[in-house]
């Protein structure tokens, strides 16, 4: 039996299991964020990762940290995720703005067209109970063989805005520490048991990994993420 904090809830032992022989459940439509909550709540906010989530070993090798993440809109189709981060195994920076298109006339799913970790067949959903408080961005990277309603590589991110002041000039780096002080991690806790069938935080896997650490790298819009975009 799979433990966790006393008084939390906790996933079945079914869940743990298929969790661990198959991966994450792809979230159900009413856990999904819709597409008016996306653009009204999502574009043009400043986020960082939190936790993330791992259930591949074939898209993704080494751990990154310190994502920085902004959402635009380009047309009613086409999203831009512009994105920073620092990769562990090398300790350097990248710089990754990328493009996502709508797959769902009412929902906040998406389908890769460019950017990191592009697969032909990678589905993404947004999930959340309340889209200003925080996100779940689930990438599923096969999502062309989707079994029992769950993806068998899949990535799920926990994203919180960033209330600092993201900088143009300098070397692009916020200010000061972030705030955690009005992050809802009851209803996060709930959000991942009721969408995903995953414990948030327990001793079974996949994990929960905290990647807010290590050094920060130039936030999206920032000269230095621009030249470097530019430069690739």
């Amino acid at each position: 039996m799979s433990t966790t904090t006393p008084g939390v809830m906790m996933v079945s032992d079914e869940d743990d299991k298929l969790a661990d022989d198959i991966g994450m459940k792809i979230p159900a439509q009413d856990c999904i964020l819709s597409w008016d909550d996306f653009k009204n709540h999502v574009v043009g906010k400043n986020y960082i990762e939190l936790y993330d989530i791992s259930d591949n070993e074939m898209f993704i090798s080494g751990m990154t940290t310190k994502v920085h993440l902004r959402y635009s809109l380009l047309n009613d189709t086409v999203i831009k995720r512009d994105l920073s981060l620092r990769i562990d195994d090398t300790n350097t920076c990248a710089y990754v703005p990328g493009l996502e298109e709508r797959v769902d006339s009412e929902k906040a799913i998406f389908r890769a067209l460019s950017g990191f970790t592009v697969s032909p067949t990678r589905m993404d959903f947004v999930v959340s109970s309340d889209p200003s408080k925080y996100l779940f961005y689930f990438f599923c990277y096969t999502g062309d063989t989707i079994m029992d309603g769950r993806c068998s590589q899949g990535l799920n991110v926990l994203l919180v805005e960033d209330k600092r002041s993201w900088p143009q000039d300098g070397d692009g780096v916020p200010e000061g520490q972030i705030n955690l002080d009005d992050i809802p991690w009851g209803d996060i806790e709930r959000t991942m048991i009721r969408c995903f069938g995953q414990q948030f935080l327990d001793d079974t896997d996949p994990q929960a990994i905290w990647t807010w650490r290590g050094k920060e790298c130039a936030v999206p819009g920032s000269d230095v993420y621009n030249e470097a975009v530019m430069g690739t």
